[in-house]
């Protein structure tokens, strides 16, 4: 099975990349090895793979290493297959945990955005399917005069541009 057959839902739209290279921000690719569980019968095709990210907390954590913001996530997939003509899904929630090296910034953290990349999805067995997806970790920032102030612009020197 090629990827082109497979329809792959949860990219960020290009639009809601920062315009500038962030400061602080980490980068990481996972891949789930995901088992079809229960009832559902065998994979013959796999029609569409979704990926959607849930922030369950975040925090600052000092650490004798410098300051990290430590962020707990959910990655929520949904793999709709095939068997016979008759379309099934499966649905994965998956814990994760990413941290961002902050340095010595003064600023509070006011959210985490999450930018997926890319995804990647294929059948390696009969019952199973692997997701792999590459993940941006960009914080926003509140001004100590708690006006929202993106500390993430300070190297916006380096403008980002697509391939």
């Amino acid at each position: 099975m090629t990827k082109s057959n497979v329809n792959i839902c949860g990219l960020t739209s290009k639009h809601c990349f920062p315009e500038c290279l962030p400061h602080f921000f980490t980068q990481f690719c996972e891949t789930d090895k995901l088992n079809i569980l229960g009832k559902d019968p065998d994979i013959q095709e796999i029609v569409e793979v979704s990926l959607t990210i849930g922030i369950r907390n975040f925090r600052i954590l000092c650490t004798p290493l410098g300051k990290k913001l430590i962020v707990h996530a959910l990655k929520n997939i949904e793999i709709i297959f095939k068997n016979c003509g008759t379309k099934y899904v499966s649905r994965f929630c998956i814990p994760f945990c990413a941290f961002v090296l902050l340095d010595d910034i003064d600023e509070k953290v006011t959210e985490v955005d999450f930018i997926v990349e890319d995804i990647d999805a294929f059948q390696v067995s009969a019952r199973c399917v692997a997701v792999s997806a590459l993940i941006l970790v960009v914080p926003d920032f509140k001004h100590q005069n708690d006006e929202r102030h993106d500390a993430n612009t300070i190297r916006c020197d380096i403008k980002l541009k697509g391939c």
